[in-house]
Parts: C-alpha cells; structure tokens; sequence
C-alpha cells in the first residue's frame, strides 16, 4: 500500500504534529523539574546526595531521548513538506505502510534500519 497521497500524508502530518506537540510539553515540563529540583547543596548526606544525582540523571536521559524522538518528528515532517515522505532514506524503496502506521517518524525501510542497527553493534 502506498503512502504517496495526499491524504496519507496528511494523516501522518497530523499525527507527527501532536506528537511533536507532546514531546516539546514533556521536555520543558523536564527541564523544568531539573531547574526547581537540581540544588544539592540543601541535601543533609550522600545517600541523599547520590539518590537526587541518580533522578537528575534519570531526567536528563529522558530528555536527551525525547530531543532525538523529535529531531525524528521534525525531519518527517520536512519530508512530507519536500515529498520525500515515505521513502528510505537510505534505498529509496518505500517504506512499507505498517511501519509508517506504527511509527509515522521512520526514515528507513526495515532493511535499512536492521543494516544501520547490525553496524551500530560492531
């Protein structure tokens, strides 16, 4: 089935938006948390210490991956803008419709993304 429509394209556009509307809510709802809770000075010992450093570590990874998720949505949505939208990035096969549906981010037909993976672990 193919995504080349552009109807298609404006179910995913809609669905990255939200998205991309979401992640941008989590990562300020984040760094605000960071902000109001990040003094240790106030902590009275190290397994304090070390528990407060833990969560902010924890916080800051979260960010870090909801900064890439939406580096992700935002180059989707400028390959819907150029027309490019469904296709690998890579092969410049189509992207099978499922993927899409299940992740409308994908930049990379399966194959693609197993090969980038396989080298990724080497």
């Amino acid at each position: 089935m193919t995504v080349h429509t552009p109807k298609d394209w404006a179910e995913f556009r809609d669905r990255l938006l939200a998205r991309k509307q979401e992640l941008l809510a989590e990562i300020h709802a984040v760094e605000e948390g960071m902000e109001a809770g990040s003094g240790l000075g106030d902590v009275m010992d190290t397994k304090d210490a070390a528990r407060k450093q833990e969560n902010l570590d924890v916080r800051r990874a979260e960010v870090q991956r909801d900064e890439t998720e939406l580096a992700d949505v935002v180059a989707a949505l400028q390959r819907i803008a150029d027309g490019s939208y469904g296709e690998c990035i890579d092969c410049g096969r189509e992207i099978d419709i499922r993927r899409l549906q299940a992740r409308p981010e994908s930049m990379r037909c399966i194959a693609c993304k197993e090969k980038v993976e396989a080298a990724a672990h080497h």
